[in-house]
């Protein structure tokens, strides 16, 4: 059987902890940051959407005459 006394329990928990502290701290920036890179590879599949940019009409939208969706 395996024995994790606290002298070896008690630094693992400490770094844990302040992981998730700054993590806490920073959550909207590593929200932001994540979406960010999210978009950037999105943007590389090589859509022509995504080459276009957001405000890009659609192919089908301009064939309908109605607008394309706001994102």
């Amino acid at each position: 059987m395996l024995y994790f006394g606290p002298e070896t329990i008690m630094p693992l928990a400490s770094a844990a902890a302040a992981a998730v502290g700054a993590v806490l701290m920073f959550w909207r920036r590593a929200v932001a940051l994540v979406r960010s890179a999210f978009r950037s590879l999105r943007g590389l599949c090589g859509s022509r959407r995504s080459r276009e940019g957001p405000g890009a009409p659609r192919a089908d939208a301009a064939e309908e005459g109605t607008p394309p969706p706001r994102l």
